[in-house]
């Protein structure tokens, strides 16, 4: 389960405050929270993101039940590091904004040594990847 607030604009448009859901995987949570509502698209929630992003950074609280019974850390870890890998060898167009939500949640640690404490974290870095087209 997820729990997934909604600020600002956003909030107005859509009509959402908060959800709790239930994605298999986080690739899913865009649909899922479009869903919800009728009021916006997939496109128009990426583009609301990629501006806070753009603007602020970004501020993400991702709350995991059974994270265990999901993925280890490990996998977790190795699936980031790799999606990261692959916009950073392909020169992704995107790659400043990537730049700055790892930077936003990594704080100065390094993907490859993250400590377990950073599985939300993580899993916030993911979401953003995953979100790119």
């Amino acid at each position: 389960m997820i729990t997934v607030k909604l600020f600002g604009i956003m909030r107005i448009e859509s009509g959402i405050k908060e959800l709790t859901l239930d994605v298999p995987n986080v690739k899913e949570l865009y649909k899922a929270i479009c869903a919800q509502t009728d009021r916006i698209t997939e496109k128009e929630l990426k583009k609301a993101i990629d501006k806070q992003i753009q603007m602020e950074g970004i501020e993400v609280a991702i709350k995991e039940k059974s994270v265990e019974e999901e993925r280890s850390f490990e996998d977790l870890k190795a699936d980031v590091i790799k999606l990261y890998s692959h916009f950073v060898e392909i020169e992704h167009a995107e790659l400043p904004n990537i730049n700055m939500v790892v930077s936003n949640q990594m704080q100065g640690v390094r993907l490859s040594v993250a400590p377990e404490s950073y599985y939300e974290k993580l899993m916030v870095i993911e979401a953003y990847l995953l979100g790119i087209e």
